[in-house]
């Protein structure tokens, strides 16, 4: 799709949105730090002195629109940014990952980016994918044998069909992930459908959760029933709550 920038106010606020999102780049997945670049590339190949005409994709119309949305919502936005938005086409911004959830990750592993604190014992549950993938990407990165992006792509492919997860530390990494007994306490659920999952439908999401353990080189696979300490054997399928993978 071609947009138009009428003047060179509309493509300096175009550039400066992209910018100010890529410095935040902890927030952006990589695909989304790529089209992002991407659309930024694209605008600085104009000169700034007069109107000018940007051929996009579909995915650098996205990248745009959730720029200058997060300029709205961040800094208010002007009238040129909001003018900007009304010409573009009524696209759903990208889900921004939780900046809070991200840095308290970050944090938690602050020996691992050269920070004077970190956190050898904590949990915290994560809201949304982009911010489980952004943590795993990001925040941690590579810690013992835990690839966050693996594991990142991983969880991602089943996320609708898990419920809770938790990401934390206990000395080393750990990802705890929560089997749903019904299909609204699914990621992917319908809050109007409180039915219950039938037992071969829970054993298959507990094999799933079992087979990213495996495919990530969890050194440990440990299953959690309530009133139970974490175990190494599987208990039976209407028992078991979660299961947590460990990279030692």
């Amino acid at each position: 799709m071609e947009i138009s920038f009428t003047t060179r106010q509309e493509l300096a606020a175009a550039r400066a949105a992209c910018k100010r999102m890529l410095a935040a780049y902890l927030q952006l997945t990589t695909a989304q730090f790529d089209a992002l670049r991407a659309t930024l590339a694209i605008l600085e190949s104009f000169d700034s002195t007069g109107p000018a005409a940007a051929t996009l994709t579909p995915v650098q119309q996205v990248a745009l629109v959730s720029a200058l949305n997060r300029q709205v919502r961040h800094a208010g936005g002007d009238s040129v940014v909001k003018q900007l938005l009304a010409k573009l086409p009524p696209v759903a911004s990208w889900p921004l990952p939780n900046p809070e959830v991200v840095q308290f990750v970050r944090l938690g592993f602050g020996d691992h980016h050269r920070l004077a604190v970190r956190s050898l014992s904590f949990a915290v549950a994560m809201p949304d994918l982009p911010t489980l993938e952004t943590c795993l990407r990001e925040s941690i990165g590579s810690c013992n044998n835990l690839d966050g992006s693996q594991a990142a792509s991983a969880i991602a492919a089943l996320w609708n069909d898990l419920s809770t997860i938790m990401l934390g530390r206990d000395d080393s990494p750990f990802i705890e992930i929560h089997i749903p007994y019904t299909r609204q306490q699914r990621n992917g659920g319908d809050n109007a459908l409180a039915i219950r999952l039938e037992p071969g439908e829970r054993d298959a999401v507990i094999d799933a959760a079992i087979a990213v353990g495996s495919a990530c080189q969890a050194d440990s696979i440990l299953f959690k029933a309530p009133g139970r300490n974490l175990s190494h054997i599987r208990p039976g399928t209407a028992d078991l709550a979660a299961v947590r993978l460990w990279w030692d």
